[in-house]
């Protein structure tokens, strides 16, 4: 099989991918996501997604992640200090080929120094993963930095570091008194933090509109 579009599981024990007669799904530049079990072997060119609360992503089959290529391991977090994370779970050894990225849904929080588990595998082959970018739900006030922990089983993301979200003048408030600085940003092509309100590692006009947003308190 030959992914071109988005696959959607929505149950943990019903929804599965399955297959016979030694089949693979490729998975070019789309995305496999929600909560349930992948059993057949794939080859990630995309994004692998645990994309519900509280629960798991599961592969069954040999997964690829290759080394040229775009392969993406997404995470969400949601809940007080990730109580309600997902993971994605490999039940073989998996390379770490591929990047990860870190999403915050609209009801998360956390603490410096909270880790919280967001792979397991029964084994990783490389050096270990590395840290896309974070994406935030455009309600969320608080912006999180995470460093990524590697361990032989398992990858923990931990929280080192919490700013304000929109804050570009860094004087602890948000106020009309950002919008001078987030502008020349903006027109400079610049990165800072707390400008980059949507968490996609730069600043453009996609964070004009949650920085308003916050601005409003809306």
């Amino acid at each position: 099989m030959l992914g071109f579009g988005e696959i959607f599981l929505v149950n943990s024990n019903d929804s599965l991918i399955a297959g016979s007669g030694g089949g693979q799904l490729s998975n070019q530049e789309n995305t496999i996501r929600g909560r349930g079990r992948v059993n057949v072997p794939v080859i990630n060119n995309g994004t692998l997604f645990a994309d519900w609360p509280n629960a798991d992503l599961v592969f069954n089959g040999s997964v690829s992640l290759p080394p040229v290529g775009s392969s993406v391991l997404a995470i969400r977090l949601d809940g007080l200090n990730s109580s309600q994370s997902s993971r994605l779970v490999f039940t073989n050894s998996i390379p770490t080929n591929g990047t990860l990225k870190i999403v915050a849904g609209d009801n998360f929080d956390a603490n410096v120094g909270q880790s919280t588990e967001v792979i397991t595998s029964a084994g990783f082959q490389g050096p270990g993963f590395s840290l896309l970018n974070f994406s935030m739900a455009q309600s969320l006030t608080q912006g999180f930095e995470f460093d990524v922990i590697n361990n032989p089983t398992s990858i923990q993301v931990e929280v080192d570091d919490i700013y304000l979200r929109g804050d570009v003048n860094t004087d602890g408030f948000l106020s009309l008194l950002d919008v001078a600085p987030f502008v020349d940003l903006l027109v400079n092509g610049e990165v800072q933090r707390e400008a980059d309100v949507n968490g996609d590692g730069s600043v453009t006009l996609l964070d004009v509109g949650p920085f308003v947003e916050l601005l409003t308190g809306g």
